[in-house]
């Protein structure tokens, strides 16, 4: 009976480790399993982030367009301001001598 009872403990102990066993392998497929997906999930969100990265360069070179057109309009307005500027002096300096010369 002593045999018996150290056989049936030896053969629920064998029992429970190989059961743990069999649930640490069940556990290790389960994750390699899961690998594909995170690798996936990985590469996904590392395109997304790239894609960000070059949205905000696109958009700093926006802004810097526009700031460049923006001073390149305000010049060309105050070049066209002195050019018109510059002919009305001309014009009232003829008129103003054409006005003298006639008065002689």
């Amino acid at each position: 009976m002593l045999v018996r009872n150290s056989l049936e403990t030896g053969t629920a102990a064998y029992a429970k480790q190989a059961s743990s066993v069999n649930e640490k392998k069940e556990s290790v497929q389960v994750q390699k399993a899961q690998e594909p997906e995170k690798a996936a999930e990985l590469t996904l969100t590392s395109r997304i982030r790239q894609i960000a990265e070059e949205n905000i360069m696109s958009s700093e070179s926006n802004f810097m367009d526009v700031t460049k057109a923006e001073e390149m309009i305000r010049q060309a307005n105050q070049n066209i301001l002195s050019r018109a500027d510059d002919a009305v002096k001309v014009q009232s300096g003829q008129t103003a001598a054409a006005t003298i010369e006639l008065l002689k």
